[in-house]
């Protein structure tokens, strides 16, 4: 389980906000992936699976560890 360090503005292809926001401090559940796939698989409480780079930098600036 993770939980966000700071708001984050779900936004479309293109980069326009959707209007949709997970608010700091939400908790996401760490899903699992392919080892061959380089991404990330979350489930955040709106239950719509998401993937995120696997860069390291950007997981821990975005996340942290935090028990269920």
């Amino acid at each position: 389980m993770v939980a966000l360090r700071k708001d984050l503005v779900n936004r479309y292809e293109d980069g326009k906000p959707t209007g949709k926001i997970h608010s700091k401090g939400e908790r996401w559940r760490v899903l699992p992936g392919i080892t061959s796939d380089p991404v990330l698989w979350f489930l955040p409480p709106d239950g719509r699976e998401c993937t995120w780079d696997d860069d390291l930098v950007s997981v821990n600036a975005w996340f942290e560890i935090v028990s269920e």
